[in-house]
């Protein structure tokens, strides 16, 4: 299986590398931390890699992000970015084909749930989330907008 996460502030690159990070080691994984306002510095990168057991990893500018990930062809893409920058990285790769499987979330507890939260990553496949409330939450704010 291979993986690419993209991030891009310090905790969804904290959150993004500790997630690929703990998959099983026959996993092929890379990072790409795409250049954004937020984008995290070179301490607060080293800092969140620092045992994450993620080796490779690149800066990327947002056009080059379909490129890259095309490149690697990975099974999965897991956006760890921030609302805006997941909907809109996850329109493009979701272009791809073959399509990976793509999978968004947020680094930390999600409660209150917010519609916006959930509006930027509805293209994912997946939503990782951290308790069985935020999901029982996030499925109910789903389904009051009709969305699976």
């Amino acid at each position: 299986m291979r993986i690419v996460a993209l991030a891009d502030s310090d905790s969804y690159v904290k959150w993004g590398a500790a997630l690929i990070g703990a998959l099983p080691p026959e996993w092929e994984r890379e990072l790409l931390v795409v250049d954004s306002p937020i984008v995290v510095s070179d301490a607060q990168l080293a800092s969140a890699l620092a045992g994450s057991g993620v080796t490779r990893y690149s800066r990327v500018a947002p056009a080059q992000v379909v490129a890259r990930v095309a490149e690697f062809a990975p099974d999965v893409v897991l956006t760890a970015t921030t609302g805006p920058i997941a909907r809109v990285l996850t329109r493009m790769i979701a272009r791809l084909e073959p399509r990976p499987v793509l999978v968004s979330g947020l680094p930390g507890i999600s409660i209150p749930v917010t519609r916006k939260a959930l509006m930027y990553r509805r293209q994912s496949d997946l939503m990782v989330l951290h308790s069985r409330r935020e999901i029982r939450e996030f499925a109910e704010l789903a389904a009051s907008f009709g969305w699976d």
